[in-house]
């Protein structure tokens, strides 16, 4: 498996560890671009609070602001919040990144960070 073929793994992993899960080949392109910059997160690191950041980060390069409510057509979504994680916020970006960084392992991705 190349490089490519593993960071796409990774990905597909992240994108099946949110909270709204799609499959990866009916996920719109901005759901798979920030779910690489997840599992590039992941990748290099432990910390749920970087992986989170990484998944603010894409969304506001894509122009994604916060609201109450998640609507694609308008680019609002509730999690658009910049600051520390929540006590739950924090396991789902744990259990998103040990997710990650497994499927990193099986494919044989370079990692690095503990």
């Amino acid at each position: 498996m190349n490089v490519g073929e593993q960071l796409e793994a990774c990905a597909r992993e992240a994108l099946a560890a949110d909270f709204d899960p799609v499959p990866w080949v009916s996920a719109p392109k901005w759901r798979q671009r920030v779910a690489y910059a997840v599992a590039v997160s992941a990748l290099t690191t432990t910390s749920p609070d970087q992986a989170r950041m990484a998944w603010f980060n894409e969304m506001s390069r894509q122009g994604w602001r916060w609201d109450r409510v998640l609507d694609e057509s308008k680019k609002t979504h509730p999690g658009m919040v910049d600051g520390e994680l929540t006590r739950g916020g924090s396991r789902h970006w744990e259990n998103v990144v040990a997710r990650v960084r497994e499927i990193g392992l099986r494919v044989g991705a370079r990692m690095t960070g503990p």
